[in-house]
């Protein structure tokens, strides 16, 4: 009976953690819009785009372009149309690490839209910046510039319009984003995040959007941010003033836009074009991209300590073997309660086996004797399980940290190519049920190494042959369970892993001496 109470909390805990990892690395199912938010939505003209005005993303055509450089960022802008029509992060390098990570998609990154036709004339540039005149169909003149901020991976768009469009409906602010590589939609998938306020500065609302939009998605009135991103990097607009009107979609070929509708009159648009890394978002002033809940705060911590470590190593592979040290060492008191637990439930066994078969026909009141005895030798039979239930919250927080922890991206250590994903040793002819075509060798040897730490633990520890559950949590089936679980996250992780399996082997057998 206390066997089975300790499988089916086994059971439930990787269950959960089986579902957070398919909620982490799938893609997640499309969010729909409540009924109550879509009447609302329906009814209020302020804060729900009208397909009369509503905008399709259409594709930039040749044109001159006018190039912005600075230490983070080289901006490609349009003369003819004024589109910032592609990014490059200067400080990232590509794939083949030949030079820095460029975002064009064949449609705009951001574009302002002044009715049907428009007319752009430059009017100044420098290296950081490009200013326009733009006389729209109405005759009605604007100001508009791009400036790169100098120490931030940052571009300030103003707007500035004359009095003749006070009357007009308001400028339209276009906005897309792009896959940087070539990882497939589960690895990296694309999505929207939306900041908005119930009043300013107070009553934040994060909400969050992912997969193909079939529908628009009215913003709610308030927002100040949104946010358009990849796995490791992002395009963060935020605005001066509340917008008028906005709305999400996706175009034909996938990608996310945006689209908000400014009131005619002075804004300045500040547009973050760089990592999703919360360190370097920070820095720029654009924390608030994302929300960032409990266990992220704890992954932030993690990871400060991993490029801490990192710094003196010079090689993430080692650094997360010595971060997995650290977080051994740290649990040591809890895997020796728990070895001691254990030992302690072997002196116990001659008197549980009594008082089973003194009340085999009672499970009740055998139930009752057990724990009584338990409770007389401060023994619980859940300590044995102490050291890994804790382990959960730091495993969680590390795997939500280092899915979009960008300086992960590209290190490489032993034959793993990119921590930042699975390991990928060989390429399989056929397709293996979950696991698919690419053979990581990594979980199989987490696998062996959680099944030599169990056994490790649990020699000279009586198991009841006779009992399927009992053997079964002492044989091979949960390094399996957790083989299949971490097959598809980031090498990173699965060697954080490995390394404690390991750690706790060599702790369990010191602590036998």
């Amino acid at each position: 009976m206390n066997e089975r109470r300790v499988f089916i909390a086994a059971i439930i805990s990787v269950v959960f953690f089986a579902g957070y990892m398919q909620y982490m690395t799938a893609r997640y199912p499309q969010l729909k819009q409540s009924k109550a938010q879509a009447t609302s939505a329906a009814g209020n003209q302020e804060t729900t785009l009208q397909a009369s005005t509503a905008l399709a993303l259409s594709p930039i055509p040749d044109e001159p372009v006018q190039t912005l450089t600075s230490e983070h960022l080289k901006l490609e802008i349009g003369l003819q149309t004024g589109a910032l029509r592609a990014a490059t992060l200067q400080k990232y390098l590509d794939e083949e690490k030949r030079q820095g990570i460029r975002f064009s998609s064949g449609y705009p990154i951001a574009e302002l839209v002044f009715g049907d036709k428009a007319t752009w004339t430059k009017q100044s540039e420098t290296a950081q910046s490009v200013a326009f005149q733009v006389e729209d169909a109405a005759g009605c003149v604007h100001a508009v510039s791009y400036e790169l901020v100098p120490s931030k991976p940052v571009v300030q768009l103003r707007v500035q319009s004359s009095e003749c469009a006070a009357s007009a409906p308001g400028v339209h602010l276009i906005g897309s984003w792009s896959k940087s590589t070539s990882h497939s939609s589960v690895q990296n998938r694309l999505e929207w995040d939306v900041l908005t306020y119930k009043e300013p500065g107070i009553g934040k609302k994060y909400s969050k959007k992912t997969g193909l939009l079939k529908k628009p998605y009215a913003v709610p009135r308030g927002t100040a941010q949104v946010t358009l991103t990849e796995r490791y990097f992002c395009q963060s607009t935020r605005f001066s003033d509340e917008l008028a009107q906005a709305r999400l979609f996706s175009n034909g070929e996938g990608l996310p836009v945006t689209e908000s509708l400014l009131p005619n009159h002075e804004h300045l648009i500040s547009i973050y074009l760089g990592s999703r890394d919360y360190f370097e978002l920070q820095q720029a002033g654009f924390e608030e991209a994302f929300h960032v809940n409990i266990l992220g705060r704890i992954g932030l911590i993690l990871l400060a300590i991993l490029s801490w470590i990192a710094g003196m190593t010079h090689n993430y592979g080692i650094a997360i073997m010595c971060f997995s040290f650290l977080i051994t060492l740290v649990m040591a008191p809890f895997t020796l309660i728990s070895f001691r637990s254990m030992k302690k439930m072997q002196v116990l066994q001659p008197q549980l086996k009594k008082i089973m078969d003194k009340h085999k026909d009672d499970q009740v009141k055998a139930n009752q004797e057990v724990f009584a005895l338990y409770r007389e030798h401060r023994v619980s039979p859940l300590s044995g399980c102490l050291p890994i239930l804790l382990q959960w919250p730091l495993l969680i927080a590390l795997l939500q940290a280092i899915t979009s922890y960008t300086a992960l991206r590209g290190q490489s250590f032993l034959w793993i190519r990119d921590l930042s994903l699975p390991d990928r040793l060989a390429q399989l002819p056929f397709a293996l049920p979950i696991l698919g075509s690419d053979l990581n060798f990594l979980p199989v040897l987490m696998a062996g190494a959680m099944f030599m730490q169990t056994r490790t633990s649990q020699s000279g520890v009586a198991v009841d042959k006779s009992n399927p559950t009992a053997a079964m949590m002492s044989g091979p089936m949960m390094p399996l369970l957790f083989a299949v679980m971490l097959y598809h996250v980031p090498a990173g992780l699965v060697l954080y892993w490995l390394t404690n399996s390991i750690l706790g082997t060599l702790l369990y057998r010191w602590a036998k001496r």
